[in-house]
C-alpha cells in the first residue's frame, strides 16, 4: 500500500516538474524577443503562467482516484466545495509558506555558522520553519486535520 502511494507521489511530482519546465520555457523565450514584442505578449504569458499555476494547484489538491482501484477508502469523502476552497487557499498559503521556509532555512544556516556548529539550535530553527504543511488539503478545510504553518 505504501509503495503504491509512493509511486503515485512520484508520478504526481513528475507531472508537476513537466509543468514547471513548460512554464520556464515560456518565460525564457521572451528574453530573445525585442522589447516591443515582449510588451505585446506579456499579458498572454501571464495568463498562461496563471493557468499553469491553477492546474498545478488542482493536481496538488486533488488526490488521484478512480477506476483503477487506486485511492483511499474513506468513510466520508470531501465535498467539492471543500476541494475548491483548498485549491483557492493553497494559492495564497503555498507562496507564504515557501517564503517562510526559505528564509528560515537561511537563518538556520547562519545560526549554525555563527554558533560554530551548534547543531541543536540550527535544527530547531530548521524544523520550525521548513517542516509543516505546504498545501491546504480538503481535510484541513473540513477541520479533520490541522494546518501546520510551523513545524513541531
Amino acid at each position: 500500500m505504501m509503495a503504491r502511494r509512493l509511486g503515485l507521489l512520484v508520478a504526481r511530482l513528475s507531472q508537476v516538474k513537466r509543468m514547471l519546465e513548460i512554464l520556464l520555457t515560456l518565460f525564457h523565450q521572451g528574453e530573445k524577443m525585442k522589447t516591443r514584442n515582449i510588451e505585446r505578449r506579456f499579458g498572454a504569458r501571464i495568463r498562461v503562467a496563471a493557468g499553469l499555476a491553477v492546474v498545478l494547484f488542482v493536481f496538488a489538491a486533488f488526490p488521484p482516484s478512480g477506476g483503477l482501484g487506486v485511492g483511499s477508502a474513506q468513510a466520508e469523502e470531501s465535498t467539492t466545495q471543500s476541494k475548491a476552497l483548498a485549491v483557492g487557499a493553497s494559492c495564497f498559503y503555498l507562496p507564504a509558506k515557501a517564503f517562510y521556509a526559505v528564509f528560515g532555512a537561511a537563518t538556520a544556516g547562519l545560526a549554525y555558522g555563527f554558533t560554530f556548529g551548534d547543531d541543536e539550535l540550527a535544527n530547531q530553527i530548521w524544523q520550525s520553519s521548513v517542516e509543516g504543511s505546504y498545501v491546504v488539503t480538503p481535510a484541513m478545510i473540513d477541520g479533520k486535520e490541522p494546518v501546520r504553518f510551523k513545524g513541531p
